[in-house]
């Protein structure tokens, strides 16, 4: 829940805010595998503001290696605007059933 201390000084949601909720979407999409990530890389842009409650992230896999996996995550408001779109990169440190 969008609490005052997540708005800015002109009102709308804190880009911080933004950019961790994308943070975040990133880290579980790439460990939702067998994999262990460890992020290396991390850009936003913001695309327009929003005084929205409702923020909603998806994150999608656009290219990976053996060792590097690479993300866009497209945040959007509850009107379903188009808020910002974070890319990622992630290094993979391991498999998770061979605890390397």
């Amino acid at each position: 829940m969008i609490q005052p201390n997540h708005r800015n000084s002109l009102g709308g949601i804190h880009g911080a805010v933004i950019f961790s909720l994308a943070d975040i979407t990133f880290a579980a999409a790439c460990n939702a595998s067998d994999g262990r990530y460890i992020g290396t890389q991390a850009e936003i842009r913001y695309m327009r503001g929003t005084d929205d409650q409702d923020l909603r992230a998806t994150a999608r896999l656009v290219g990976q290696s053996n060792r590097f996996a690479h993300y866009s995550v497209l945040v959007n408001d509850g009107k379903g605007r188009e808020v910002a779109l974070f890319t990622a990169s992630a290094y993979k440190l391991g498999n998770r059933e061979l605890g390397s």
